[in-house]
């Protein structure tokens, strides 16, 4: 009869999936941003380089907290296993002015799964009572019942990270309705991102600009 060996690995249970939201405050997921760029002066690197930034190994905690990095639009995948910064990651690090950190900051807590829809539904309104709060983000936006704590203390903490609350004397939360000056930029962003991976433009390539030499020729005639 076979020995059991000591120390032997057995299996984990089952947990349930992994939330789509990202599981870090839109400032804490800059943390593997500022490393790539303070240590590789913002080039493209692997994940595991990026840990070694960190002064750490690659480990699930470490890829929890790429995944946050993506989930804000601070990090996006050139290729499978790389990253690269993005510009609202820059501007948040590195701003040129008075405005871009808190711009990038609104940014991303919008770009977010769940965080940024959870924003959109409650703008220009106050945070409703802990149970209603509750029964909504389960019902209506997914998050599990035992994910609500977190869940809460990452919305809470990104919202006023970017300036998009005011908490009142009375103890209410009112969510500030910026999305109109935001939104715009976010959409603008994704859709130049989408023309960029589809068009196939290289450094060897000609462009030409087509410059009228007369005015249109319905205003010459009189």
């Amino acid at each position: 009869m076979a020995k059991k060996r000591s120390g032997a690995l057995t299996a984990k249970p089952r947990g349930r999936s992994a939330p789509n939201y990202p599981r870090h405050a839109v400032e804490k997921a800059l943390r593997v941003p500022r490393a790539i760029l303070e240590q590789n002066t913002g080039k493209d690197c692997t994940d595991a380089d990026a840990a070694r930034y960190l002064g750490l190994k690659l480990s699930g905690p470490i890829k929890t907290e790429i995944s946050s990095g993506v989930k804000y639009g601070f990090l996006i995948r050139p290729s499978a296993g790389r990253l690269q910064l993005t510009e609202r990651a820059k501007k948040v690090l590195r701003p040129q002015s008075a405005s871009d950190s808190l711009d990038g900051l609104r940014e991303a807590v919008l770009a977010a799964p769940v965080v940024g829809d959870v924003y959109k539904h409650y703008r220009g309104e106050n945070l409703p009572d802990p149970q209603f709060f509750d029964n909504t983000l389960t019902d209506t936006f997914g998050v599990p019942a035992g994910d609500l704590a977190e869940f809460k203390q990452i919305l809470l903490e990104s919202l006023r990270s970017a300036q998009l609350v005011d908490e009142q004397v009375s103890g209410k939360i009112r969510v500030l309705d910026v999305s109109q000056q935001v939104e715009g930029v976010v959409e603008t962003t994704e859709a130049l991102r989408k023309v960029t991976k589809t068009a196939n433009v290289s450094a060897a390539d000609s462009c030409f600009v087509l410059m009228p030499f007369a005015a249109p020729w319905a205003t010459t005639i009189r």
